[in-house]
């Protein structure tokens, strides 16, 4: 009894307590007069006894536990009605948050991409001018940022201007042969 009375909560859990001991008392002294009045040979009485007087006793503990069962379904359906919300609650918020990173996911597509490829088209159409003029080295690339891609062009930049130089000495040596 004391382990069917921990599965859940009860409300009335120390007077179910005490019904139960007082109940189960009753039936138990009932039945061992029913065995005493067997043992004695008054078959008769005892049988008589056992269908009144312990059947009641029986009867009546059956139904403090089927109360006690019952109670114990109410709490069990208040447990998985408050369950039931909270995972409500939860598969909304999941669902909130799967539709902000959708969101956030479709913004980055959109506008990450064109942040990097922009610079890149700027270097490139710099490189293609400066290859298809004439060879003119004194051209640079503008350099706008501090990053990978502009560190990029102060290299370019920089390659040009060794090779400007270069040329520029190959051209005073050729000139003074």
């Amino acid at each position: 009894f004391e382990q069917a009375l921990a599965l859940g909560e009860i409300e009335n859990l120390s007077g179910h307590q005490q019904s139960y001991t007082s109940l189960f008392n009753r039936w138990s002294d009932v039945s061992n007069r029913v065995l005493n009045l067997v043992r004695n040979g008054q078959a008769e009485q005892a049988a008589l006894l056992s269908q009144t007087d312990s059947k009641a006793a029986f009867d009546e503990l059956r139904n403090l536990v089927d109360v006690i069962q019952i109670e114990q379904i109410g709490q069990s359906d208040f447990y998985t009605e408050q369950a039931m919300d909270r995972s409500d609650a939860a598969m909304v918020r999941l669902l909130a948050a799967l539709v902000i990173g959708m969101i956030i996911s479709v913004l980055m597509v959109v506008f990450v991409p064109p942040l990097i490829t922009r610079p890149l088209l700027h270097i490139r159409r710099s490189v293609e001018s400066i290859a298809s003029g004439n060879g003119d080295l004194t051209a640079r690339i503008d350099v706008s940022s501090n990053d990978e891609v502009g560190d990029l062009g102060s290299k370019f930049n920089l390659f040009i201007e060794k090779l400007h130089t270069m040329v520029s000495h190959i051209k005073a040596c050729a000139t003074q042969v």
